[in-house]
């Protein structure tokens, strides 16, 4: 009777460890903003998300963060992950990037679209 009562505790816990695996996030930001937050009408056509970082907040035995280099994750981590944008590389202004890991974890970063012009200006070019 005591080896069936242990071998059900053992059994339980194992569930409830498996259970808790897929409630360990809590939450998600931007750790490092991408190296590229200034795109150019003309000369750039695409997001670029090299140099950041996503730091996914887990709850577990540590409470330490995981932080996840986006362009370096595997296609598994990235399948459960959505990144929506909806950048105009003509058209100047101010773009909102967005990470959803699920619909209650998300968040974002915004980049910038200037002209030639604007660039120029900002340089000390005009």
């Amino acid at each position: 009777m005591k080896t069936l009562k242990i071998t059900i505790c053992i059994v339980l816990c194992v569930f409830l460890m498996a259970c808790d695996h897929g409630l360990r996030t809590v939450g998600v930001k931007v750790f490092t903003p991408p190296d590229q937050l200034v795109y150019v009408i003309g000369i750039d056509r695409e997001l670029s998300l090299e140099g950041g970082e996503l730091l996914i907040l887990t709850r577990d035995n540590h409470n330490r963060p995981e932080r996840w280099q986006w362009w370096a994750m595997t296609p598994m981590e990235r399948s459960g992950m959505k990144v929506l944008h909806d950048i105009n590389f003509r058209v100047e202004g101010i773009y909102t990037v967005e990470f959803i890991l699920t619909p209650e974890f998300t968040t974002s970063f915004n980049v910038q679209v200037i002209s030639i012009e604007t660039l120029k200006y900002r340089v000390g070019l005009i």
